[in-house]
């Protein structure tokens, strides 16, 4: 047990037992995500609290300030127990150990590794709605002046995912590419249609299938701490366009409409505004999954996240192939293709 670690666990167990009242059974940790938090699962008896200790005070003020107001709006989120005066540490309700992905991946299994419509659809039905209520309730409601990176998903946002992208990814893949120039343009003429989107909703920013926990009481969300305001398209195409849950497009043209239809029967949204918002943010989520994966699997070496690779070039080529609009990207298409045929990740995956 390194220095840092001890201090974290000292943290949470004088937070814990001041909480409780009595010193915790057993604190351990457990696997994180990509972020640099630790998180404990810290048990009393049959009981059990989850600890986070998050070195970044901003962050860690913007997730506990939303939760306070998703909570106050009635949104399924864990509650909070306690946060230790140094805003680095707080404990907060056990959810659980069973993700939407691991669910996703465990009914997989049951049916031969096809997707399991009866078992999987009605829990997609229901985070596509409480998605909707997120976007809707939090917009007016968030403070958005604890937003940590950016306090709108605008063309400084967009710009830094694309650079994120190009050079986590491509430059990772291809770094003998002369033609970075003419993705840049393409790049740029993407932007160009994200802007006409009506950003001023609730963006989620990572809502995904391993943020969203399965429950005995339902569907439950965490990770929304990177919020912001911005255009509803983004965070619905998170969720279809979730790298390695590869859902079927059957489900995902389904599910599309069942949040075109709930944000436009509940906004001054309309339908077909929401429609061609879509793609152009899909291929923006997609692209910034790609970086992450670069990011996190080549350049960092966590070899789990280089499985993603190829879904997200799928999805990428997909959604270029599937948009008038997109596909004029001709530079962004050829070397998305080359990449996916060349198949360089493979180095990285072992």
């Amino acid at each position: 047990m390194n220095d840092n670690t001890a201090y974290q666990i000292d943290t949470l167990t004088s937070l814990a037992t001041s909480c409780t009242g009595s010193p915790p059974d057993s604190i351990v940790r457990l696997k994180g995500d990509a972020s640099k938090r630790a998180i404990y699962r810290i048990r009393f008896g049959d009981d059990s609290l989850i600890g986070i200790y998050g070195p970044d005070k901003a962050e860690n003020t913007a997730f506990l300030g939303f939760s306070e107001t998703f909570k106050q709006l009635d949104l399924p989120v864990p509650g909070v127990y306690a946060v230790d005066e140094s805003g680095l540490a707080y404990l907060l309700e056990d959810l659980g150990d069973t993700t939407l992905f691991e669910y996703l991946e465990q009914q997989r299994n049951l049916n031969g590794g096809k997707f399991p419509y009866k078992e999987l659809r009605p829990l997609y039905r229901e985070a596509v709605a409480q998605l909707t209520r997120f976007q809707l309730l939090g917009a007016d409601n968030i403070d958005y002046s604890l937003c940590y990176q950016h306090a709108e998903f605008n063309d400084e946002a967009w710009r830094f995912d694309h650079n994120y992208f190009v050079t986590c990814f491509v430059k990772s893949l291809l770094p003998d590419s002369v033609e970075l120039y003419l993705i840049e343009i393409d790049l740029a003429q993407h932007r160009s249609l994200l802007k006409s989107a009506n950003r001023s909703y609730f963006l989620y920013r990572d809502f995904q299938s391993r943020n969203i926990m399965v429950t005995s009481n339902g569907l439950h969300f965490i990770d929304y701490q990177s919020g912001r305001r911005g255009a509803v398209s983004y965070d619905i195409a998170s969720l279809l366009y979730d790298g390695r849950a590869n859902l079927p497009q059957e489900i995902r043209d389904e599910l599309l409409e069942l949040h075109i239809n709930l944000i436009a029967g509940n906004s001054k949204l309309n339908i077909n505004e929401l429609r061609s918002d879509f793609t152009p943010y899909a291929l923006m989520r997609v692209l910034q999954a790609l970086g992450a994966y670069g990011n996190l699997g080549i350049l960092q070496g966590k070899r789990e996240y280089v499985k993603g690779i190829p879904f997200g070039l799928r999805n990428a080529l997909y959604l270029i192939n599937s948009d008038d609009r997109l596909t004029k990207l001709a530079a962004l298409h050829d070397i998305l293709n080359q990449i996916q045929s060349e198949k360089r990740w493979e180095l990285y995956e072992h």
